[in-house]
């Protein structure tokens, strides 16, 4: 019989995907809702994978208060965007612990293509590795790298991103120009930009604000997105083509290995686009 599975935070969005999944493996699942009334001392005595799919604000907290109960028969997964606050909350606990970061929203149907991010500076355990394997099978593309380089990566990744597309959105509410004007003059290229904002804007406003406010470099990369941005403008303001030219081939040729495969890529993205506008 396979391991009985505990979801805390079963009920939200991300935890609700892993209560389907997990179910559709197989495993018998229970959801723990924060403040549960149900001992953890009890839940745990029965189930030993703990998965916690909680806000990242709190994610600490919750992983220390179940690392109370369990023990080295347990293994304690933390799906949090944010890696360092919580791998600190593991330091000297019996449980074995498996820090990942699901890349994927929980709008999509399974993690077959996704990229799951294992941060493993601890080493890889016979249980996680159990996990891990069962991940794969699902189709999860697994990346390893450490708590520490996680969070500056996903200060660029996640962070620098979001906060360009919160910028974009924010430019064109200042600009008085209505969003149905906007999408109207939109070709499907820059439609794809659209829903990329528009995919954002259908999350959880909190849960936005905790990956850029949390994650430790997070200012750091904002910083250096809003100075690039007064590179860029300081140039258009003075009308200097050939250093905006020079500017974009250097970032052309930073991205060189990467450029063909985005072309093909955007290229089937917007043949989608315009298939379903015909439709």
């Amino acid at each position: 019989m396979k391991k009985a599975v505990a979801v805390v935070g079963g009920g939200g969005r991300l935890g609700s995907w892993f209560v389907r999944f997990f179910t559709d493996q197989g495993y018998p699942v229970t959801v723990v809702e924060v403040g549960d009334n149900r001992a953890k001392k009890d839940i745990a005595m029965h189930h030993s994978i703990i998965v916690c799919a909680t806000p990242h604000r709190i994610a600490p907290d919750i992983i220390r208060s179940w690392s109370e109960v369990t023990g080295d028969e347990h293994i304690i997964v933390d799906l949090s965007s944010v890696k360092t606050h919580t791998a600190s909350a593991c330091v000297g606990k019996k449980s074995e612990f498996l820090l990942l970061h699901p890349m994927w929203s929980p709008q999509v149907p399974t993690m077959k293509g996704q990229t799951l991010i294992v941060c493993n500076e601890g080493g890889v355990g016979v249980k996680s590795q159990e996990l891990l394997n069962l991940f794969e099978i699902a189709g999860a593309r697994l990346c390893y790298t450490t708590s520490d380089e996680h969070d500056k990566i996903m200060s660029m990744i996640q962070v620098v991103s979001h906060g360009a597309l919160l910028a974009i959105g924010l430019t064109h509410q200042w600009s008085g120009l209505s969003s149905e004007k906007l999408s109207q003059s939109e070709s499907p290229v820059y439609r794809m930009m659209s829903a990329m904002l528009g995919r954002m804007l259908s999350h959880q406003p909190e849960l936005y604000a905790d990956i850029a406010t949390i994650n430790p470099y997070g200012g750091e990369g904002l910083k250096s997105l809003r100075k690039a941005v007064e590179v860029i403008e300081e140039m258009v303001t003075r009308g200097d083509s050939d250093g905006y030219a020079r500017l974009f081939a250097g970032v052309q040729s930073h991205r060189e290995s990467e450029i063909s495969h985005a072309v093909e890529d955007s290229a089937l993205m917007i043949a989608a686009l315009v298939d379903r506008a015909e439709f």
